[in-house]
């Protein structure tokens, strides 16, 4: 991702402003597909289920699905996945969150997150979570046993 890019989307969300992002990829189908482009708020809260917009430890643009708030030693820290994976982008820092994706503007029509969709988001959060935290656990037996 192009350094000013991700300059000017951080700016933008500093002033409150939205923009208007191109998606690449298939992860997100049917969601989102290859050459959609979308619109970002920059203002609100994130709801489990939003497609938010962030920056990954690469630098890119990256929108996913929204799963939930969890806590960790290094604070508060947000989960996100693509749809077509059941793998997590990993725990992202509340600062790497530009905004959330309201509408799709290829389809001229509101992103809208249904309920079951939403509920699904937080039993994902709740899965992953207690699994991150049952391997933490383990491993902090194999150590205390060698």
């Amino acid at each position: 991702m192009n350094n000013q890019l991700l300059t000017a989307a951080d700016l933008l969300k500093k002033e409150s402003k939205a923009f208007e992002l191109k998606i690449r990829g298939d992860c997100m189908e049917p969601a989102l597909t290859c050459g959609d482009r979308g619109s970002v708020s920059t203002t609100g809260p994130n709801i489990p289920g939003d497609i938010v917009v962030f920056h990954n430890s690469q630098g890119d643009l990256v929108a996913h699905r929204f799963l939930g708030y969890t806590l960790s030693l290094r604070g508060i820290r947000l989960m996100t996945k693509p749809d077509r994976s059941n793998k997590i982008d990993g725990l992202l820092e509340p600062d790497q969150i530009l905004g959330k994706l309201t509408h799709n503007k290829s389809l001229n029509s509101e992103i809208k997150i249904s309920i079951p969709k939403r509920f699904f988001c937080l039993v994902s959060l709740v899965r992953i979570s207690f699994g991150l935290a049952l391997r933490k656990l383990s491993k902090k037996q194999e150590h205390s046993e060698v």
